[in-house]
């Protein structure tokens, strides 16, 4: 199988979860990793008014080795199906919701964002993961009747989706 063959499979496969609002402005998706981890997507609303809000959604891999979470990159391996099932999550979010509004962020690490401002290793591009949740985006957002648009400085880059 090609790696473009391996790499759709991997998004048409995504994890059996469970999504469930648990307040009013909060919902919480988790589903279970192969290696007894788990990822939970943590969804938070935060009312403009009595009829719109804006959303944020984070998401965190939980392992019995790392109890208290972490949104580090582990290298494992599975990262394209852990993908696929929270743009999946994701998706029954927004067909629940129809948020007016839902924002992310991808981190740089923290040696990035510590160097001096005119240090020569000092990465003004895109990490991989900035550049991953991108591609992403372009990919689903519009499949999602959404449109994104990104701001970017020395410690994220800050994704924006609203409705077209």
């Amino acid at each position: 199988m090609s790696h473009v063959g391996q790499l759709e499979e991997a998004f048409n496969r995504p994890y059996k979860y469970n999504l469930r609002k648990t307040q009013s402005n909060f919902y919480i998706g988790k589903f279970d990793l192969p290696d007894k981890g788990d990822i939970t997507v943590f969804f938070e609303g935060h009312e403009w008014s009595d009829t719109e809000a804006s959303w944020s959604v984070k998401f965190q891999r939980t392992h019995p080795s790392r109890p208290h979470g972490s949104l580090d990159i582990t290298g494992e391996g599975d990262a394209m199906r852990i993908f696929a099932t929270v743009i999946e999550i994701i998706k029954e979010f927004l067909k629940k919701e129809k948020p007016m509004e839902l924002n992310f962020s991808a981190h740089k690490p923290d040696w990035m964002t510590e160097l001096p401002y005119n240090h020569p290793k000092r990465k003004k591009d895109l990490t991989s993961r900035e550049k991953l949740y991108k591609k992403l985006l372009q990919r689903y957002a519009g499949k999602m009747g959404y449109k994104y648009t990104t701001a970017t400085d020395k410690s994220a880059t800050d994704f924006r989706l609203v409705p077209k």
